[in-house]
């Protein structure tokens, strides 16, 4: 009689403490737990928020209280410290999602983690609750091919790691980290556009940040840029907790330093010149697929400054153009037909710049304003004068191939007006104008 009683106490309370949830009285973690007190230790089996499918299960430390106590009481039951194996289940209930053991309550020693396909995915050790060992993550197959391998201590990553992105990847992402930080040597692989990896990076970090002699690859081993990095521990020092763990937040603090070089995706030489921490600076030139030179200029703490030059790929000069302080907005220009000189002034909008995908220069048209002079394909001046609007206006002179005075006038919006001296057998003579039109 007295084992029989004991029994049903038992089931009364694994009854008791578990118990489905409703709308109007939903669960708490707490409440959604269960303890099994026929087992030593006892056993914890935490379910879902339907109440039915098992989340996990496991011993617990009875500590000072009794078994029935904890059993009975929601918080107690599930503030119980879990020790031993354990084992947590995908939301389905039926499959092992992971398994391995607790000490005190924190996960120690070896764990193992499976896919809802039942394959091994994950292999890591723990120590008083931190990933302390070797991981080896595995891809989702049968085979256990390993997609990345490294240690932990004390929760961060240490020592030499690798990585790969596909289990038939031939690249692989290798290199050392420093509690928790890229440090020294590293090659990086990056998705190509079929899919496959390819090296695109080969260099050095200081902590977390690139740094030193560095190269980066188009697909195919084609070098896209060389040069030098500096880390800039003060950079990331003043970046919020958020944007250190932001990759391009944290790679502005990465700056380039010294001679830089980059190429076309052909393996031609796209650009060259020079950066003070991280801001391009002094002589750059830019360069067409055939390596002739497109365009040549001075930067100024990354803006291009003073007079640059465009070319076409044949050689002949196309436009040089005077920047405006801020390194964007042109203010003069000196336009070429051929590589000859036809007109120079200035300019309120308009650009030059090199399309690299189409290999060509591409110039959206100028606005004229100010101070003009036009030439002839002599190179002897052919007039002068001002332009407001991309229009001729107020005064102005044209002159023949040989320097000399052809006619002097006035324009008002593009057009002739009033009167106007041309040359006329072989003297100047007065004619009328009135929007462009002559007077009898």
């Amino acid at each position: 009689m007295k084992l029989k009683i004991a029994i049903l106490s038992t089931a009364l309370v694994f009854a008791a403490c578990k118990s489905a949830p409703t709308t109007d009285n939903p669960q708490t973690k707490a409440e959604r737990s269960a303890v099994k007190c026929d087992s030593n230790p006892p056993t914890r089996i935490e379910y879902r928020e339907d109440g039915n499918i098992i989340e996990s299960q496991g011993p617990i430390e009875l500590a000072v209280q009794s078994c029935d106590a904890i059993a009975k009481d929601a918080t107690t039951r599930a503030t119980a410290l879990k020790t031993g194996k354990w084992t947590n289940y995908h939301p389905q209930g039926d499959k092992v999602q992971s398994t391995g053991n607790f000490s005190a309550g924190k996960r120690e020693g070896l764990w193992e983690t499976f896919s809802e396909n039942g394959n091994l995915t994950k292999v890591a050790s723990y120590k008083a609750g931190k990933q302390d060992g070797e991981e080896i993550l595995y891809f989702d197959t049968p085979e256990k091919i390993w997609k990345s391998k490294g240690a932990f201590v004390a929760g961060v990553k240490n020592g030499a790691w690798s990585e790969r992105r596909a289990a038939d990847a031939t690249c692989v992402t290798e290199g050392t980290y420093d509690t928790g930080k890229k440090t020294g040597k590293w090659r990086e692989c990056k998705a190509g556009p079929g899919g496959a990896d390819y090296l695109h990076f080969d260099g050095a970090y200081q902590s977390g940040l690139k740094s030193g002699p560095i190269k980066f690859f188009y697909p195919g081993a084609v070098l896209q840029s060389q040069g030098v990095m500096k880390a800039d521990m003060e950079c990331f020092a003043k970046l919020s907790d958020a944007d250190k763990q932001a990759s391009d937040k944290i790679e502005q603090c990465a700056k380039p330093i010294g001679k830089w070089v980059f190429y076309h995706s052909t393996g031609s030489k796209h650009s060259e010149g020079s950066y003070d921490n991280g801001r391009k600076t002094g002589a750059w030139r830019e360069y067409y697929k055939t390596g002739t030179v497109v365009a040549s200029g001075n930067y100024t703490d990354n803006k291009k400054s003073g007079e640059w030059s465009y070319l076409q790929k044949g050689g002949g000069k196309h436009a040089d153009i005077q920047f405006a302080e801020n390194g964007i907005t042109p203010k003069k220009v000196k336009l070429y037909e051929a590589g000859r000189l036809v007109a120079s002034g200035e300019i309120m909008m308009g650009s030059v710049k090199y399309d690299m995908e189409k290999d060509e220069l591409e110039t959206r048209e100028f606005t004229k304003k100010g101070v003009w002079i036009e030439y002839h394909t002599t190179g002897k001046k052919s007039g002068e004068g001002e332009f407001s609007m991309n229009k001729r206006k107020g005064p102005w002179k044209h002159y023949d191939e040989n320097g000399k005075l052809i006619a002097e006038g006035i324009y008002s919006m593009g057009e002739k007006q009033g009167v106007w001296k041309e040359l006329s057998g072989g003297s100047l003579v007065d004619k009328t104008y009135f929007m462009g039109k002559l007077k009898p």
